[in-house]
């Protein structure tokens, strides 16, 4: 039993090593091409009624910043042994980390309408799903009440965005400063 669970041990690091690369294969810049896109977008099609140009601007920024967090993390994955000792196992662990981060931060804005605390339904969304429903806030009455609902419903989202983009930009300025 000894020799059986050391070989089973073996082959499972084996795999494993094969399977799961040492730098995880996280690339932000799509992402943010999507958020720059979307919320140019939505920008336009609100008309005026919401401002979401400061998020541009912020999606923007975090483009740029998500290209050099690119950089670092395809340069880190081409040049990382196989089984990284030391001084390059902890700044890959601090990647890693960082990456699994961003996601966490950056995910839930992109993909949900409710946040970290509620179940969406099981229906297909599109991106930034909170946001979506500017388009008709631009054809309601601002003097009805559907309007005053529908626009506070959508200053809140706006600013989960905005914190979510914040704290990303924050997020990957400290990543960069540390593995970068």
């Amino acid at each position: 039993p000894e020799i059986l669970a050391q070989d089973t041990a073996l082959y499972l690091t084996i795999a494993a090593r094969l399977v799961v690369p040492p730098v995880l294969p996280f690339n932000f810049v799509p992402a943010a091409g999507d958020f720059v896109t979307l919320l140019g977008e939505l920008h336009e099609a609100a008309g005026g009624v919401l401002a979401l140009d400061d998020l541009v601007a912020r999606a923007t920024r975090l483009q740029g910043l998500a290209a050099r967090l690119e950089g670092v993390r395809a340069a880190a994955a081409a040049s990382v042994p196989a089984r990284p000792r030391g001084k390059t196992a902890a700044r890959i662990a601090r990647l890693n980390r960082g990456l699994m981060r961003l996601s966490r931060i950056l995910n839930p804005v992109l993909y949900t309408v409710e946040g970290p605390y509620h179940h969406d339904p099981a229906l297909q969304v599109p991106l930034l799903p909170g946001l979506q429903r500017v388009r008709a806030l631009a054809r309601l009455d601002p003097a009805s009440d559907a309007y005053g609902f529908l626009r506070t419903r959508l200053v809140r989202e706006r600013n989960r965005v905005a914190d979510a983009l914040q704290a990303a930009i924050e997020h990957v300025e400290e990543l960069l400063a540390t593995v970068g």
